[in-house]
């Protein structure tokens, strides 16, 4: 019997294997046979997850505009199945020498 398996998996090992089976007897007789393992998250991260900071901050010293002063969000994964997470920010300048950060 000889086993070829198709891996597609993303990189939280979920997705699609597909195996094809073949036995071949001693008249080199062969029959085949596909399985397919489907493997899904059960408990994904959502939305309600991740505690966001506040959307409007105003500061006053230029010094104390970074998230360590503004916030950042907090993921809470436990439980999760995959949480392969990025945390990115950017900075716009308002007028009147104030920021906001997103």
């Amino acid at each position: 019997m000889d086993e070829t398996p198709i891996l597609n998996l993303n990189t939280c090992n979920v997705g699609v294997i597909t195996r094809t089976f073949v036995v071949t007897d001693n008249s080199n007789n062969s029959r085949q046979c596909v399985q397919t393992i489907t493997i899904e998250v059960t408990n994904a991260l959502t939305e309600g997850d991740i505690t966001w900071p506040m959307d409007t901050v105003t500061i006053s010293n230029c010094m104390m505009s970074g998230p360590l002063f503004t916030g950042t969000p907090e993921i809470d994964d436990q439980g999760v199945d995959c949480a392969i997470v990025s945390i990115d920010f950017e900075d716009v300048n308002l007028p009147f020498g104030r920021w906001r950060l997103h």
